[in-house]
């Protein structure tokens, strides 16, 4: 099989190779068989018969390269239509797997709209109360201060310092609840979050923010 694993420019895939990829391949036994002579270099690592390619997103890069699986990372720091052209380098493969990495810059664009177009996985908690599935956001819906006045802002990010000596507030015995049954929260049992597909029947492609 052969692997195209994609980075914006040659720098970042010279520094991602030398400071991540590097060591762990040479250090890593199952990736060096005994009695093997693999192929290995910044852009060429082999195992067994299988290829990773590491590529910067160049037009000459994507020419002519029949692949197996892509991996493009920082989307969105990428040529877009370039993207594109490293992906249908798949054409002939019976696993055609594509996967894209990013920190989201702007709504619609690049890792944004791939995330529009799938079944949206969200890292959610779940109250064990009532069975619903939230993300706390910092605001009244979600976190109480005990004593705080009602008519303060809605929106914890504008909270006043000042609130805490006028109002004699113990931050302290703030916490976090249910949005829909304000049950207290308990972040610290894992098995109360897991990914939740906003759209389920979305089969074809999965995304997760």
């Amino acid at each position: 099989r052969t692997v195209l694993f994609t980075l914006p420019n040659e720098d970042m895939r010279k520094r991602l190779y030398q400071t991540r990829v590097e060591q762990l391949v040479k250090n890593t036994p199952a990736f060096n068989p005994m009695g093997q002579k693999p192929a290995r270099s910044i852009e060429i690592t082999q195992i067994l018969d299988s290829y990773m390619l590491m590529l910067p997103v160049t037009e000459a890069a994507a020419t002519s390269q029949p692949a197996d699986v892509v991996f493009n990372d920082e989307v969105d720091l990428s040529d877009q239509p370039l993207l594109a052209l490293f992906n249908s380098r798949m054409q002939g493969s019976d696993w055609r797997m594509s996967q894209r990495f990013s920190t989201p810059t702007y709504d619609g664009f690049g890792i944004s709209a791939d995330f529009d177009l799938s079944d949206q996985h969200h890292y959610m908690y779940r109250c064990p109360r009532c069975n619903h599935h939230q993300i706390p956001e910092f605001n009244r819906k979600f976190v109480t201060v005990p004593k705080l006045p009602d008519n303060l802002s809605e929106d914890y990010s504008q909270f006043d310092l000042e609130w805490i000596d006028d109002y004699k507030l113990d931050i302290n015995t703030a916490y976090l609840h249910c949005e829909k049954c304000r049950e207290p929260m308990n972040l610290k049992d894992s098995s109360l979050r897991e990914w939740v597909a906003k759209y389920p029947n979305r089969t074809h492609h999965r995304g997760y923010r």
